[in-house]
């Protein structure tokens, strides 16, 4: 956004401006806003309108806002981080990605993108269809994943963040689905997809 040097129609001062400059300059390099990236449906392809996901990496790990819509209400729903550490090493790209589901081992993957599946939120959605998830990886961190290292190149790694429906679980089941890839009723379907490739 360009500056025009006036603000409801008055100058702006030099102390004004001065002060500004030095707040700007005073802030530190961490204060990062992060990356955003639109949010898409497996089924097709289509983009979640007014959907989005932010990520932030430095070399602690990961932290990531997701939000999205068209959620089925009373589903429990989950989110995942997908890493691929060396994606320069990726060979099964998917549509513009440079990596896709054929790098991942369950996939047949040789996994030469050192890959990893890791969890990163869940919970119930409300009437709404709307839900935001947020969590943050560090580097190393693999108390959440499925498989691999976790988050080992968090400068250069892609991450693609999944979100998986759970169906309609029991109030036993749903603390269970919340935090793991099951249980599923009647069956586990992953929704969206989000990708961040840096």
């Amino acid at each position: 956004m360009a500056m025009t040097g006036r603000i409801t129609g008055k100058p702006l001062g030099g102390a004004f401006l001065a002060a500004l400059f030095a707040l700007v300059l005073a802030m530190p390099a961490s204060a990062d806003t992060g990356v955003r990236s639109n949010v898409y449906r497996f089924s097709d392809g289509s983009q979640v309108i007014g959907a989005f996901s932010i990520l932030s990496t430095s070399d602690a790990g990961a932290e990531m806002t997701l939000s999205t819509s068209g959620l089925t209400a009373g589903h429990t729903v989950n989110v995942w981080w997908v890493i691929f550490n060396e994606p320069q090493n990726c060979t099964h790209p998917e549509g513009p990605l440079r990596c896709g589901p054929g790098d991942l081992p369950p996939f047949g993957g040789n996994d030469s993108a050192v890959t990893s599946f890791v969890y990163a939120a869940g919970h119930q959605i409300g009437d709404s269809g709307q839900a935001t998830f947020s969590a943050r990886l560090a580097t190393g961190d693999t108390s959440g994943a499925l498989w691999g290292p976790g988050l080992i190149n968090p400068t250069g790694a892609d991450i693609h963040l999944v979100v998986r429906d759970h169906g309609i679980l029991t109030p036993q089941q749903r603390a269970e689905g919340i935090h793991n890839f099951g249980p599923c009723n009647p069956t586990c379907v992953n929704l969206q997809f989000s990708p961040h490739e840096q």
